[in-house]
């Protein structure tokens, strides 16, 4: 199943070794001729500039803190499945930092909103989730997940890399996260018609021990998906906030956007 393949290891993964033979050199002939379609590399999009929050934010999913104007929008959010879909759930996401916390918001139109499970560190993506992965150091392997259901139940995970057991392993690491969230409609009911919901989390800096922490000009990576269930679809959606070409599934870091800290004060970043 893909949610297995997404959530507890990567998809299968082709190297290319410096070996030459006549197949190689007819291969290049005929990719040069245009005889062989060639892949699409994605635009990597432009660095989320995360700013300091300007003031206290109370983590309940109303977004009406003052602080939360100031916040960069994440808008773009591109289809992984279905291939070729059509993104019929808008989706924004905004990111918050202070001395403490790391703030997280993904709001998510929704006219079915579906959690799948109260049960924390449960499979929350077989329904509806907003989530993000952090990576905060480039020449480490370690990266952090964190998702939330519109009932505010959590699944976070350390892992100390993509190889070290996934969800199986490293389901019951807690980061100490907060959440909120507002939902516009009613939670697991098809026979109505929702408007969706709002997710606020609060992500303690101390999760990140022994990572580089924000301060301003630091630079992460990240991203952002959705998983939508809908008795309007025919399949489930999935969406990112990284380019449509991403080689294994959720996990791939390398895709990630660059994530980069601003302090108060600051004149650089999103306008």
């Amino acid at each position: 199943m893909m949610m297995k393949t997404l959530k507890n290891g990567l998809a299968n993964r082709q190297y290319w070794l410096p070996v030459f033979s006549v197949g190689a050199v007819l291969l290049a002939i005929l990719v040069s001729a245009g005889c062989v379609h060639q892949p699409i590399v994605a635009t990597r999009p432009a660095p989320y500039v995360c700013k300091e929050a300007s003031g206290a934010i109370l983590i309940d999913g109303n977004l009406d803190e003052t602080a939360w104007n100031g916040a960069s929008v994440i808008s773009n959010f591109n289809v992984y499945t279905p291939e070729g879909a059509e993104n019929l759930s808008p989706t924004e996401a905004r990111m918050l930092w202070d001395s403490q916390n790391l703030y997280v918001a993904i709001s998510c139109t929704d006219a079915d909103i579906w959690s799948y499970s109260g049960q924390p560190a449960d499979f929350l993506w077989y329904g509806d989730v907003g989530e993000i992965f952090l990576k905060p150091d480039h020449d480490s392997p370690v990266y952090y997940e964190f998702i939330a259901a519109p009932n505010e139940t959590v699944y976070d995970a350390r892992y100390p890399s993509r190889g070290a057991g996934g969800y199986s392993r490293f389901r019951t690491w807690s980061s100490g996260i907060r959440v909120g969230c507002v939902v516009d409609g009613t939670d697991d009911d098809p026979t109505d018609m929702d408007t969706g919901y709002t997710i606020e989390m609060a992500i303690p800096l101390s999760a990140f021990h022994g990572s580089t922490l924000p301060a301003d000009g630091v630079a992460w990576t990240f991203g952002m998906f959705r998983y939508d269930f809908s008795k309007l679809f025919d399949e489930r959606l999935l969406l990112m906030s990284i380019p449509e070409i991403l080689h294994d599934g959720f996990h791939y870091y390398e895709g990630y956007t660059d994530l980069v800290f601003r302090a108060a004060g600051t004149r650089q970043g999103n306008k």
